[in-house]
């Protein structure tokens, strides 16, 4: 079943939702859910870990070969976006009026902040192919009671 779904990546997420729960399963029901799922995963993504140590709240996003430059980092309130800006490059000169080049694929990750942090106070690094975004912890208060 596995190898039948990824061979047809173009089904739309409803339709593979009606099979997962259509079709009895080959294996069992846990695969054909991770099935379902490693499918309907954007393929323009890239990996990020985020992770806690005693000071910060770390996030580490995996991007080879992709120069700083083409590294946009936004924050809103309680959410911060990695964005990678990629270009197609049209070395095609057509001057066919249907001719339309094709747009560069959207590659992006959001991550919820916690509301312990200070994002106004985050860093980031990119080194050997990883950002890494450093936002640091408040301090917490100690409540003396009586």
């Amino acid at each position: 079943m596995a190898n039948e779904k990824k061979s047809q990546p173009n089904k739309s997420p409803m339709n593979l939702m009606n099979e997962l729960f259509q079709e009895r399963p080959r294996r069992s029901a846990f695969s054909a859910i991770d099935d379902y799922f490693l499918l309907a995963a954007p393929e323009n993504s890239f990996p990020v870990d985020v992770f806690e140590t005693e000071k910060h709240f770390v996030i580490q996003a995996e991007l080879p070969g992709v120069p700083r430059e083409d590294i946009i980092i936004d924050r809103l309130s309680n959410e911060l976006r990695i964005k990678v800006k990629r270009e197609l490059k049209n070395n095609r000169t057509n001057n066919n009026p249907f001719f339309r080049p094709q747009r560069p694929p959207k590659n992006e990750k959001s991550i919820s902040l916690p509301e312990y942090v200070l994002p106004h106070k985050l860093t980031a690094t990119h080194r050997n192919g990883i950002l890494e975004v450093l936002i640091p912890k408040k301090k917490r208060k100690k409540i003396d009671i009586d």
